[in-house]
């Protein structure tokens, strides 16, 4: 299976527009978000715009917006989403995962090393990681927004493999 990563859109819709867009090229056959989607009307922006062909999930991340706005326009209009507050395990081809968005690093540190996940995947940091602890594969995808608190630079995302047990971080620019 071919799982699309992003993170920390930060509301810049131009981006996530763009990473969609890749990800539908890619034929991804699912999507993560690692949080800090920011308003809620990027939601409505993300399903109804950008229009992504696989299932997403997400966590909401630390800049988690109105969050009560957001889980009442979600829930108005169901869109097909899975949005958990802090972190989401699932699995995919046998593959134990968890997704967390990477705020607390004494937590991040700990879900990679404590064995109990083959994918662990988080965000927060702006900076893009792919680095395999023991038997986990720890993925960042960077962000989409192409910022942080004092450098602007390429966004990112990630492209992991199931099969393979690989990922790859993607640059894409802004035109």
């Amino acid at each position: 299976m071919k799982i699309g990563i992003i993170s920390d859109t930060h509301d810049h819709a131009k981006n996530l527009l763009k990473a969609c867009s890749f990800l539908n090229q890619q034929k991804v056959d699912l999507i993560y978000h690692c949080g800090d989607w920011v308003s809620p009307f990027i939601f409505e922006f993300f399903f109804n715009v950008c229009r992504p062909n696989a299932p997403v999930k997400s966590v909401l991340g630390n800049n988690a917006g109105d969050v009560f706005m957001t889980l009442q326009r979600l829930g108005k209009n169901k869109f097909p989403l899975q949005l958990e507050p802090y972190t989401l395990k699932d699995q995919v081809d046998n593959k134990q995962i968890i997704l967390y968005h990477g705020h607390d690093k004494n937590i991040t540190e700990a879900l990679t090393h404590s064995g109990l996940y083959d994918l662990v995947i988080s965000g927060h940091t702006h900076q893009s990681l792919v680095e395999k602890l023991g038997n986990t594969l720890h993925i960042n995808p960077g962000t989409t927004c192409g910022t942080n608190s004092s450098t602007i630079f390429t966004p990112t995302l990630a492209i992991y493999e199931t099969d393979t047990n690989q990922a790859k971080i993607i640059k894409f620019l802004e035109k």
